[in-house]
């Protein structure tokens, strides 16, 4: 769920297990590494703050995410 700054309501954008998630601009940026198996599931995803507009942007692994102006940064790496 994510928090609308503009109401008391709180939205549900993904059924998906997140691991990392960072806010920039007017977007919720979100990694998730695993959905029951399913790889277009997986990846770098961004969703509006309203919980619209729920796109994916890379189905790479992607996790430790982080965000700087301008930029959207994550570690892809999976072996640790």
């Amino acid at each position: 769920m994510a928090y609308n700054p503009t109401s008391t309501n709180y939205i549900t954008f993904t059924i998906r297990t997140i691991s990392s998630i960072n806010i920039y601009n007017d977007y919720i940026y979100y990694t998730v590494t695993e959905f029951g198996g399913i790889p277009e599931q997986t990846g770098l995803f961004k969703v509006k703050l309203d919980g619209s507009e729920n796109t994916g942007l890379t189905d790479h692994v992607a996790r430790y995410l982080w965000t700087v102006p301008g930029w959207v940064y994550f570690d892809s790496k999976t072996n640790y």
